[in-house]
């Protein structure tokens, strides 16, 4: 059952990635404004019936890089504190006596949880909110301009950089998305490109948000339809 599932998904995702639209179709919704797509594309994110009966592909990502964001930060900043906290406290329990050597294995555990889960959580909601920030400032872009471009990942960093500065001031946040930009751009934007070109997630995302936008023009779109 579940590889029957699973067959079925990636021929769908394969159908709607190769999906070519009218020239008709294409003239309608190039002649859409921005701010006429970003709003339908709140609706067809959030809408529990947009007549697709998937999960939209922006929404797994944006999900899925800020949780990836919150693990990565967590595990990077809690295990390094956690360590030095429980070395911290077998240096300071040295001459100390314990009725149980379980005792002192649950101090030295203790130490170690407490200290991960500080500073780990500390680091990590951050390292969330700056991806997130940085997944929705492309993914606007993208939808606004109805094709996903290079330079939208990079403004998204820069976007991302600054904002986690701004309450140092302007300066600090200029600095800052300047060198986020230069250090992590290029991986980022090879990153966009290789899943863009090589796969058919990003492609299959446009063309089921192309097909709701000409739903909601009552534009007739059986024939791109996906027949199980």
């Amino acid at each position: 059952m579940s590889q029957q599932i699973a067959e079925e998904s990636y021929r769908r995702i394969n159908h709607y990635a190769n999906l070519k639209f009218s020239t008709h179709h294409t003239q309608i919704l190039t002649n859409q404004t921005p701010f006429w797509r970003l709003a339908n594309f709140k609706r067809y994110c959030f809408n529990p019936v947009n007549n697709i009966d998937i999960v939209p592909q922006e929404l797994q990502d944006a999900y899925f890089t800020s949780m990836s964001g919150l693990v990565t930060g967590l595990v990077f900043a809690g295990v390094p504190a956690g360590r030095l906290s429980r070395e911290n406290f077998i240096r300071r329990s040295a001459s100390q006596a314990f009725h149980h050597r379980a005792l002192a294995v649950k101090g030295a555990h203790n130490a170690f949880i407490r200290a991960f889960g500080r500073h780990g959580f500390k680091f990590g909601w951050r390292c969330g909110i700056v991806i997130a920030t940085q997944q929705l400032v492309t993914t606007s872009l993208w939808v606004s301009q109805d094709r996903l471009s290079l330079w939208h990942p990079l403004a998204g960093i820069s976007v991302a950089g600054f904002l986690y500065r701004l309450p140092l001031g302007p300066v600090a946040a200029c600095v800052t998305s300047l060198l986020a930009t230069v250090m992590l751009g290029v991986p980022t934007c090879a990153t966009y490109y290789l899943i863009y070109n090589y796969t058919s997630r990003y492609t299959s995302a446009e063309n089921l948000r192309r097909l709701y936008f000409l739903k909601q023009l009552n534009c007739d779109t059986s024939e791109y339809e996906f027949v199980a």
